[in-house]
């Protein structure tokens, strides 16, 4: 189904994040701080170290089965 196919390529990606030594982590609906004071999911996965040191989220969806 979508959803197992949406967190098979989330783990793909944040596989090979971690393996070129981002540091990266899932992001979870109830994680806070990532949108000041909300709970909202803005992304599937957290990058703390992309180039020139910013932060970066990825948002993965699955349109078609």
């Amino acid at each position: 189904d979508r959803i197992s196919k949406h967190d098979h390529v989330r783990d793909i990606f944040l596989h090979y994040l971690r393996t070129g030594a981002l540091s990266s982590r899932k992001v979870i609906r109830s994680a806070k701080g990532l949108i000041t004071n909300k709970k909202d999911k803005p992304a599937d996965i957290f990058v703390t170290n992309w180039s020139g040191g910013r932060k970066m989220a990825l948002d993965v969806t699955i349109v078609a089965e």
